[in-house]
C-alpha cells in the first residue's frame, strides 16, 4: 500500500467512531476497525460518505472478518479495500464466501422433530431454520424451538431465552400443544397492528417483522413470490438489530434480494452485498436489490448507501405492520 504523502498527513483529519478510528486525507478515509468489524461497515461507509471520501480503506485484524468484508467489498462501486493486519504489516485480504446456506430450508429430520415442525405449522406459526436452529416465527418473533441435542428432541417455548428458560420450569404437566397454544394465544393478542403500542412485544425485531409482511404480500415490494433466507450470522438476542432479508422473483422472473430494516440501521447495505456474493456461489444470482424499510424511514443516508452497491438498487417503503 503507497505510503502517505507528509502533504496529505498535515492536512489529515482523525476521527474517533467508536468502533476503530479513522483518518481522513484528502478524498482518502482510512479505518482501522478493532471491534465489531462485520457490524461496522455499514457505519464506516456512512461516515466515509458525509466526509465526501472517493477512496475508503478498511485494516482488520480478524482473518475470518476481513475475508468476509472483502467478499462484502467487490459488491461496492468504488470497492473498499480491505486489509488484513498481522503485527506491523498488512496484505489485501482475499473474499471467502461463507459455508452457510443462504436459505431458510428445513433440513432431513427424524419423525420426533418432523412432528414438532408439524405441531409448530399447526398452531399457525412460520417455520424457519436458521444457522441450524429450528424456529416457529409468529410475525417475525421466535415463540417456540426445536430442541435436538444429547438430552434428546423436545420443544422450548417462549419469546426469547429467560422466557423459554422460565416456562420450562413452570410448565408443570401440560403437554408441548398446551403449552404452545397458550403462548402463541399471548403472543397473538399482543403482537398485532391493534395492539399496544408501548408493549415489549410489539417493539423486538421489527426487522422480521416487516419481512414476515413483505414474505406474505410480495407485491408491496413489486415481487411475485418472497422466501425468507438466513442473516449472515447468528443474532445475538432479540434485541440486536439485524436487517431480515428475503429473495424473491419479480414478473420478468429475475431474483430479487429484499434486505428490510429501519431507516436508522445503517447495516443494510452491506447485509445485501452479504447475500449477493453468498447467493451467487450458491447459484441464486440476484439481478437486483430492494431496501424496504416502513413508510417515512426511507432516510437520505439509507438512499445514499443504497447507491454504492454494484447492483441496482431501490429504497421502498413498505406500511409498518406494528401499532403507531
Amino acid at each position: 500500500m503507497a505510503e502517505l504523502a507528509d502533504a496529505e498527513l498535515d492536512e489529515a483529519a482523525v476521527t474517533s467512531l467508536g468502533v476503530g478510528a479513522g483518518l481522513l486525507a484528502a478524498d482518502t478515509a482510512y479505518v482501522y476497525m478493532p471491534t465489531e468489524p462485520l457490524r461496522s461497515l455499514g457505519p464506516i461507509l456512512a461516515w466515509a460518505h458525509r466526509a465526501g471520501a472517493r477512496q475508503l480503506h478498511l485494516f482488520i485484524d480478524e482473518p475470518d472478518a476481513a475475508a468476509r468484508l472483502s467478499l462484502r467489498a467487490a459488491q461496492l462501486d468504488p470497492s473498499p479495500a480491505i486489509w488484513l493486519v498481522e503485527g506491523r504489516t498488512a496484505t489485501p485480504a482475499q473474499p471467502v464466501a461463507s459455508a452457510v446456506s443462504p436459505e431458510f430450508a428445513i433440513p432431513d429430520a427424524g419423525d420426533d422433530v418432523a412432528d414438532l415442525i408439524a405441531l409448530l405449522t399447526s398452531h399457525g406459526l412460520v417455520v424457519n431454520t436458521e444457522h441450524g436452529v429450528i424456529t416457529g416465527e409468529l410475525h417475525g418473533l421466535e415463540v417456540a424451538r426445536v430442541l435436538d441435542d444429547e438430552l434428546g428432541v423436545g420443544l422450548a417455548v417462549g419469546v426469547g431465552r429467560f422466557d423459554r428458560e422460565a416456562g420450562a420450569m413452570l410448565r408443570g404437566d401440560r403437554t408441548d400443544d398446551e403449552a404452545l397454544a397458550e403462548a402463541v394465544a399471548q403472543v397473538k393478542n399482543i403482537r398485532a397492528a391493534d395492539g399496544p403500542a408501548a408493549h415489549p412485544l410489539n417493539r423486538l425485531v421489527r426487522e422480521r417483522w416487516l419481512r414476515a409482511t413483505v414474505v406474505a404480500d410480495p407485491d408491496l415490494v413489486g415481487l411475485v413470490t418472497a422466501d425468507a433466507i438466513a442473516a449472515p450470522k447468528p443474532p445475538a438476542d432479540l434485541l440486536e438489530a439485524n436487517p431480515a432479508s428475503a429473495i424473491g422473483v419479480d414478473a420478468a422472473e429475475t431474483n430479487v434480494l429484499v434486505v428490510c430494516g429501519l431507516g436508522s440501521n445503517l447495516d443494510m447495505v452491506s447485509t445485501a452485498a452479504d447475500h449477493v456474493a453468498t447467493l451467487a456461489s450458491a447459484g441464486v444470482p440476484v439481478a437486483r436489490v430492494v431496501i424496504a424499510v416502513p413508510v417515512g424511514d426511507a432516510l437520505p443516508i439509507t438512499e445514499a448507501l443504497a447507491g454504492y452497491l454494484r447492483l441496482p438498487a431501490t429504497v421502498v417503503e413498505v406500511p409498518a405492520p406494528w401499532p403507531r
